[in-house]
């Protein structure tokens, strides 16, 4: 007779018998036991082993400014996770890379095994605009990487754009100073582009009357651009002019303005120009 059966092996490791003798039972044992034979059984050996679960991070960031991101895994090894054993999260692609200001993020709790731990922490953009890796796997600081690395995702970094700002500088101007009511005469004043802006020809950059503002004394309160002008470079505007149809002493006075935003820079030099009969 064969008799075939499983055995489940005692959950304390050490030496034990195995040794089996046929029974009645109610009446005993009876005849040859069999052989004994010791058995040694062992505790299963640890496994660190982690799975992606989730990732949060921008793909897009601006120079040196700081983000929140998570990490979340699941501890699918055999062993605890905990910051006492040095189980911690890692930067790879390259391995333990700084491009985030940090390569280690700190377990926030124990892990037990099938348990997920959600790693959530500030990266802070490198200084020089570009495109980085952000990845990340499981470490335990000693022993080596384990599991999973998260996906890798590409993070577009960009540069500060500085504010623009609107600047002019008088340079000069020519006109008539005395003309008859109702005469024409052409104007001329440059100025020169000391902001930040280019000063675009089809744009809302003009020349705009003063003294006072918006007025039409001369026939027209906007003189357009002609080309457009960069940073550094001067603009000359020349339009016609047409005098008062009554006699007497007016201003002519103009100013850069952007339409929508507002004037800006050096006035012309106000010149007072007689209208006569």
């Amino acid at each position: 007779m064969i008799f075939n059966f499983t055995v489940t092996a005692p959950a304390a490791a050490g030496t034990y018998n195995s040794q089996w003798r046929m029974v009645q039972d109610g009446v005993g044992a009876f005849g040859d036991s069999t052989v004994n034979v010791p058995v040694s059984v062992t505790l299963p050996a640890t496994v660190n082993a982690a799975a992606f679960v989730t990732q949060s991070v921008p793909t897009s960031m601006t120079v040196g400014q700081t983000y929140p991101v998570t990490v979340t895994l699941r501890n699918s090894g055999t062993t605890t996770w905990s910051a006492g054993a040095n189980y911690r999260l890692a930067s790879v692609n390259p391995a333990d890379n700084t491009t985030w200001s940090l390569n280690r993020v700190v377990l926030p709790n124990s892990v037990a095994p099938g348990a997920s731990v959600t790693f959530s922490f500030s990266a802070k953009a490198p200084a020089t605009a570009g495109s980085y890796n952000f990845q990340w796997r499981m470490i335990q600081d000693g022993v080596g990487l384990f599991g999973d690395a998260t996906p890798n995702t590409v993070v577009a970094v960009a540069a500060v754009t500085p504010p623009t700002t609107n600047n002019a500088q008088f340079v000069s101007q020519s006109s008539a100073a005395t003309v008859k009511k109702g005469g024409s005469f052409f104007v001329t004043i440059r100025m020169k582009n000391t902001g930040t802006t280019t000063w675009l020809a089809s744009g809302a950059h003009k020349l705009g009357s003063q003294n006072p503002a918006d007025n039409t004394t001369w026939g027209l309160s906007r003189a357009l651009l002609g080309t457009q002008t960069a940073p550094g470079g001067t603009a000359t505007f020349t339009f016609l002019a047409r005098a008062p149809a009554t006699a007497g002493t007016y201003n002519l006075q103009w100013q850069m303005l952007q339409e929508g935003i507002g004037f800006f820079g050096d006035k012309s030099t106000n010149v007072a120009i007689t209208v006569t009969d």
